[in-house]
Formats: structure tokens, sequence, C-alpha cells
């Protein structure tokens, strides 16, 4: 049984993740449409085709040793066209009265010390060079190659503020760089300074500094072809992936407990065979859960790398117990 899902996993892992071009890890992912009439860039949001689009959320305080969600939340769409990169902003506020925006000179990077949107594109992962563009509260824009601000792309920026948040919109030319491919990584980040406490918030969360394109999302290009479900794909893959290497752990966690038992009389052992026994039984079970199943769905894959983490917990535990034991004992 452990051997079919192992075969089951490995199929689906490489083989989405050769279709895709190579490994993909689970990250944030959005998929963007094709869009016949652009929006108005007035940074209102009130274009019809907005509504259209997907709306994402999550995002992820970074940069702190404080548990816990963003004090508010960032939500955007985004559209594409054969000219344009659509990307529409709505940005939680709850006191807008006190949204920080000095810097009014444009391409100034002090932009970032403002309450602003960090957008980070990266249109070919092969390449070394990613795009930053950063816009505070005020409309103020700033650009830059990774850290080189010198680079200057073609694309529009607008702010509006409300009562309860505020909005940005912006149009920027894909002709501004070399080379885009189908699949981006792509992240957006926020800085909220509005309550004097400054917090640093992710889409796709980057443990660290925003400048960190391996820990990028993904931006699908939909196209024609939506209904192919690349997002799901995407996603599938580095689950399936996860769940590989997961159940290398687990292997190798039972062969150095197998060792230990064989090693040491079997009375050592005894009091803890009742543990093991019942880890065995649910590694069977969930085995026989997903070894059946032909076309998993993100829940499924979801809901199986939760199951190895249990078990993985458990049999170190058990393992560090026994060995603690067998010290004892020796």
């Amino acid at each position: 049984m452990r051997q079919r899902l192992s075969i089951l996993l490995a199929v689906m892992a490489l083989g989405m993740a050769s279709a895709l071009g190579g490994q993909m890890e689970t990250m944030r992912l959005y998929e963007c449409t094709m869009t016949a009439q652009p929006p108005k860039i007035d940074g209102r949001l009130d274009d019809p085709c907005w509504q259209r689009a997907e709306e994402t959320s999550g995002f992820v305080r970074t940069l702190t040793t404080e548990a816990g969600p963003p004090s508010v939340q960032t939500h955007f769409r985004i559209l594409y066209d054969d000219r344009h990169l659509y990307i529409a902003v709505r940005c939680d506020e709850p006191h807008p009265e006190n949204i920080k925006a000095s810097v009014t000179d444009a391409d100034n990077p002090s932009v970032c010390g403002d309450d602003c949107i960090e957008i980070f594109c990266h249109p070919n992962p092969e390449l070394r060079d990613y795009f930053q563009f950063a816009v505070n509260a005020r409309g103020t824009r700033y650009d830059g190659r990774a850290f080189d601000s010198s680079w200057n792309g073609q694309w529009q920026a607008a702010t509006s503020v409300g009562k309860d948040g505020w909005f940005l919109e912006c149009a920027i030319a894909l002709n501004s760089f070399s080379d885009c491919r189908g699949i981006w990584r792509f992240n957006m980040n926020r800085e909220y300074r509005s309550t004097g406490k400054v917090e640093y918030h992710c889409w796709s969360n980057t443990f660290g500094a925003f400048h960190t394109p391996e820990r990028f999302g993904y931006l699908v290009f939909a196209g024609p072809f939506g209904n192919l479900r690349r997002g799901y794909l995407i996603q599938a893959a580095g689950y399936a992936r996860s769940t590989l290497e997961k159940q290398q752990t687990l292997q190798n966690q039972k062969r150095e407990i197998q060792q230990m038992r064989v090693a040491v009389p079997p009375k050592v052992v005894a009091p803890f065979e009742k543990l093991l026994t019942e880890l065995e039984r649910d590694e069977q079970a969930l085995t026989q859960r997903y070894s059946q199943m032909k076309e998993p769905s993100l829940q499924d894959w979801e809901a199986l790398d939760r199951g190895l983490d249990a078990l993985i917990a458990r049999n170190g535990r058990a393992y560090w117990n026994l060995k603690f034991h067998v010290l004892l004992n020796d």
C-alpha cells in the first residue's frame, strides 16, 4: 500500500513539475485573465472590468518577532491585455487621516518610507533581474531593477483615499521588460505606518526582506486557455513535491527507530511497542485514504500534507523518547 502511494506521488510530482518547466514551491499564486476593455487609471477601481477579476488577499506580516496577523488587510486584482499589466489594490485603513505620504518627488526610493505598496515583478524567472514598482498613498512613484534605482519602466499609477482605506490603480507596460514568460514570479508588499508603529506586510511571505525573489509568489497569465487551470496544476505540483519530501523524512525516521529496536533487548523497547504500533496503523490509514485517488483536489493534497506533518511530529517524539529510554537502560 505504501509503495502505491509513493508511486502515485512521484508520478504526479514529476509529471506536473516537468510540464510546468521545473520545480515549483508551494507559494501564493494568482491567475490573471485578459481584458478587452482596459481600466481608466484614476485610483477609483470602479471600472466594470475589475468586477470580472478575482480578488486575492491574505497578506501576512514579515520583519517582525511579533506573532499574529497584520493590523489591517490588503486586497488586489490583476488583469492584462497585449500591452499592459493592470493592478488594482485596496488597502484597508481605519484611520485614513493618519496616513503617512510625505514624499512628492518622483523616482525617490524614500517613497518606501511612507504608507505605500511595493510591487515586485520577475517576468522571466530564469533570469536574475526582477523589477520593483512602489507607490505611496499620495500617488508618488518609484521604480527600479532589483536595487538599481536608475532603471525606469513605462507605467502609470493613481491613488485615492476613502473613509475606510486607500486605493491604488496602475498600468505597467509589458514592453518595459525584455523577456516576459507565461508564468512570472510576483509579489506585493505593503508598508503600514498610519499608527506610528511600522508593519511590513507580504502577499507571498518572504520571511524577511522584501527583495527575496526566490520567495515571490506566482503570477500566471491565463490567456484564452484559462480553463486549463494552470493555477491548480502549479499548486498541486507544489503539494506533490512537498509530500514526496515529507514521506521520505517519515521513512528515514522509521528506519532509525527500527535500527534501535533490533539493537537493544526486547524488554527495553516493550514500553513503546503500543505507540509504535499505533503510528504504523495511522500511517497505513493515511496511505489507504489517498493511494486510490486518481485526481486529488487541492484540499486533498493539503490534507495529505498536514497528515504527513502530524505523523512526522509523532514519529520524531517517539524516536527521542525511545532513544532516551535506551540510554537510561544502557
